[in-house]
């Protein structure tokens, strides 16, 4: 059987290589060089990792509907569903009657949308179930403007929530704004 040394325990606090490795000017400098690569390295690292963390969180939440809605509006669908919106309780500015295009530019102005066909009737079904007098004030003769993609002039809540007909260039509706 090999005999070997005892070494010296490198964590005691009196640890004293034997020999200390002598190193030239040129050896040290790029181990410098190369500690600086690593930091940086280490650095880009944790900024890519926190960057990542929070585009994903972004974009999870824009995945995400809303949880609640402002005061004045309700919302519509399962809080937080991808599918859930808010929209207005009432009609824009107490029911004024507007040209479409002005409607679209009214809601864009409150940092909301014009309502889809979709999200009105929706929408609408939604404020006859929470509405005191079950007659949410889009079911009459009037109807409200609503947006359809490759179509303009589209009013919706004549009579019911999804009756839709198209409506004149000139004609003046009121409307409800969608988020």
């Amino acid at each position: 059987m090999v005999e070997r040394p005892i070494r010296e325990n490198p964590w005691d606090e009196d640890f004293e290589p034997k020999e200390k490795p002598q190193l030239s000017e040129q050896q040290l400098k790029e181990l410098d060089e190369k500690s600086e690569k690593v930091k940086k390295g280490v650095l880009y690292l944790a900024i890519i990792i926190v960057a990542s963390f929070t585009i994903g969180f972004v974009i999870i939440m824009n995945f995400l509907g809303p949880i609640s809605c402002p005061s004045g509006s309700t919302i519509v669908g399962s809080p937080g569903s991808a599918d859930s919106y808010c929209v207005d309780n009432n009609r824009f500015n107490n029911g004024q009657k507007v040209l479409y295009k002005q409607a679209i530019a009214l809601c864009s102005r409150a940092s909301k949308a014009l309502c889809t066909d979709v999200q009105h009737a929706k929408g609408c079904e939604t404020l006859l179930n929470v509405t005191e007098n079950n007659e949410p004030d889009e079911v009459d003769q009037t109807g409200e403007w609503v947006f359809t993609e490759g179509f303009g002039n589209i009013v919706q809540g004549i009579g019911s929530c999804s009756a839709k007909t198209v409506a004149s260039d000139v004609a003046e509706k009121p409307f409800r704004c969608c988020n």
